[in-house]
């Protein structure tokens, strides 16, 4: 039976992070953001692709702009840089690593 990416996140959490899929070989979260929701900075150990399935997001590192991203957008995250999201309306990301 499909599925959908909002049923797995309680509406009344600035953040909300499930797991998806998990194998040997890595994994997949589904990330809900409220408007006004942020995901703290934090470091990834392992390289990292963040999908932007709806919504907009504003995804910051130490060493770059701040990009923004919407609906289809994704953005690659190297190991061991520091960043962090901030929702500028609801959000649902998948994070693959």
């Amino acid at each position: 039976l499909p599925m959908n990416l909002t049923d797995l996140h309680p509406a009344d959490k600035a953040l909300s992070a499930k797991p998806l899929f998990a194998n040997a070989g890595g994994s997949t979260v589904a990330i809900q953001l409220q408007k006004g929701g942020i995901l703290p900075e934090h470091i990834s150990q392992v390289p990292a692709l963040l999908l932007c399935v709806s919504g907009e997001v504003i995804y910051q590192t130490n060493d770059a702009p701040e990009q923004r991203l919407q609906s289809g957008d994704y953005v690659h995250i190297p190991p061991q840089v520091k960043h962090q999201l901030i929702a500028l309306e609801a959000a649902a990301l998948v994070l693959i690593k």
